[in-house]
């Protein structure tokens, strides 16, 4: 189910941030707040399952190692939301549309 949450989350921004209206910093504000809860969430999530639940379920054996390439996804994600909270951060200043738009962009980019 938390995961079905986090999907859910992470599509929705990029609408909201779009429906906002130039200089409305206040509501940028609101939306900048409730990203920032989502990525604390995401991240204690994940941080609780790499601690928590992998070591249980996937016990470290020496024939199971990682290949060049693995973890690609986790990676993207991550600089994903570096672009996006860079972008809030300069958006929720001023609210400004072209500041908006390219923050939309990004939200997008990141949910896919």
């Amino acid at each position: 189910m938390i995961h079905q949450v986090f999907r859910r989350e992470s599509h929705l921004p990029a609408e909201l941030v779009q429906d906002v209206r130039p200089a409305d910093t206040a509501h940028a504000r609101i939306l900048a707040e409730h990203w920032r809860l989502c990525v604390v969430g995401l991240d204690a999530h994940h941080t609780g399952e790499d601690e928590m639940l992998w070591p249980v379920l996937l016990p470290p054996e020496p024939r199971c190692r990682a290949g060049p390439g693995d973890g690609g996804a986790a990676l993207r994600a991550t600089e994903g939301i570096a672009e996006v909270q860079g972008l809030m951060d300069r958006w929720q200043a001023q609210a400004l549309p072209e500041d908006r738009d390219e923050l939309a962009e990004a939200l997008r980019r990141h949910h896919r």
